[in-house]
């Protein structure tokens, strides 16, 4: 399984220090459902119903927009694919 960790870093000199850690896993859908309740719901959904299509197929750009959303404090969301589909944590 292919593992990485990255850390986001804020300020320089004494000010510096580490906003957040994120990680990113080999599985999508382990990832986001490890995003807490939305993230579940997100991964269980049955997008091939959608314009999205399925889940695996997604382009990387959606699966990175969906994880910032997921693990953001902040509350944020998305339009995405030609139905405007409201993708938000």
């Amino acid at each position: 399984m292919f593992h990485l960790t990255i850390k986001a870093l804020a300020g320089s000199g004494r000010q510096s220090g580490v906003l957040g850690e994120y990680s990113v896993v080999s599985s999508y859908t382990a990832s986001i459902s490890g995003s807490g309740s939305t993230g579940e719901r997100i991964a269980k959904l049955d997008w091939s119903q959608t314009s999205l299509g399925k889940i695996d197929n997604w382009p990387e750009v959606i699966r990175s927009t969906v994880l910032l959303i997921l693990k953001s404090p902040l509350a944020m969301a998305t339009l995405w694919g030609p139905d405007g589909i409201l993708i938000y944590n």
